[in-house]
């Protein structure tokens, strides 16, 4: 099971200047795949900041409980000490940010099997789970190339092949929770479909007790990954809409 629930949470980057005002909700655990969708400004990447333990909030709580492991933490990170955290993030959080989280100075294969080293996998099975994790984000003509890319710096991909790289790199270790931060948006229409089917969706249908939390600003992702629901985030708010189809055509409906 893995469920959250916010309360009463306040927080941004400047206590005086707050982004989030007073959020309560809950991700229930029978949503594997959530996506954050809302108006520009308004709080989407603070919110996800704040559940992935990677800001902490002004006031109010944030309670995670991830397959029985209870996790709770508050205002100025009360109630989760920065070593849980730390502990938190690497064991069961993957992050997959807009700007690429990749080292320029190794190659695409040591950035993918560095989070693998550092918890104890020999090298040799790292190199093999790298590969694996990164052909799922490849279409099937790059997948033919996967040697020459895995032994190539960052600086010598374009920019939707580092995005690949990066919800690779995010995914490599294999976490239960994966956040992520406009992952296809620098992604053409077709890239963005096929990253969406081949990475995305199969990386929640592989494994039970996954959830996939992301933003995005594209209004048919969430059907493309089979949702017809979204978590739509406002400052004062943040509220689960569900999209109704009808004679004149599709809209967003609160629940």
């Amino acid at each position: 099971m893995i469920r959250c629930e916010i309360e009463g949470l306040t927080g941004g980057w400047h206590p005086d200047r707050p982004v989030l005002r007073g959020i309560t909700g809950v991700l229930p655990e029978e949503r594997l795949r959530v996506p954050l969708m809302g108006p520009s400004g308004k709080g989407k990447s603070t919110l996800l900041y704040h559940l992935a333990a990677l800001k902490w909030p002004f006031k109010g709580t944030v309670h995670w409980d991830i397959g029985g492991e209870r996790f709770r933490w508050g205002g100025s990170g009360t109630g989760l000490s920065p070593m849980d955290a730390v502990s938190l993030r690497r064991e069961y959080f993957g992050f997959a940010f807009q700007n690429s989280t990749l080292s320029n100075h190794l190659s695409i294969e040591e950035n993918l099997i560095y989070p693998l080293l550092l918890r104890g996998i020999r090298r040799r099975k790292a190199q093999t789970c790298a590969e694996e994790v990164l052909s799922q984000v490849l279409d099937q003509d790059e997948r033919k190339e996967i040697g020459n890319l895995l032994c190539r710096m960052p600086s010598e991909l374009s920019g939707g092949q580092r995005q690949g790289v990066a919800l690779a790199q995010a995914m490599v270790h294999s976490p239960q929770i994966l956040f992520a931060d406009e992952p296809t948006g620098n992604l053409d229409i077709h890239t963005r479909r096929d990253i969406v089917d081949l990475a995305l969706k199969d990386w929640v249908d592989k494994e039970k007790d996954r959830k996939l939390i992301w933003i995005t600003h594209h209004e048919e992702e969430p059907a493309d990954m089979g949702v017809d629901y979204r978590l739509f985030v406002d400052s004062d708010g943040c509220f689960w809409e569900r999209r109704y189809r009808g004679p004149g055509g599709s809209r967003w409906v609160r629940e």
